[in-house]
């Protein structure tokens, strides 16, 4: 899409810098989905954990989870 003007127009600097390395972007990209994934479980953890009455842990600690999960 950039390299055929759908988004506007770029520094041909910059469209000459991502064909040079367009081979390598979707290697790039790759770690981010597989952190994404970490990220989505560490969620559905503490999703659990907040739905559970009995959890044997500090409210201080569920709260430091909650914010953590906000963040993600």
């Amino acid at each position: 899409m950039i390299l055929d003007g759908a988004c506007g127009a770029f520094h041909p600097l910059l469209i000459e810098c991502l064909t040079e390395i367009a081979e390598r972007i979707p290697a790039e990209l790759r770690p981010r989905k597989a952190r994404r994934q970490s990220e989505m479980q560490v969620y559905n953890v503490v999703e659990v954990l907040l739905k559970q009455k009995d959890l044997g842990i500090s409210g201080r600690a569920l709260r430091l989870a909650e914010q953590e999960r906000e963040k993600i």
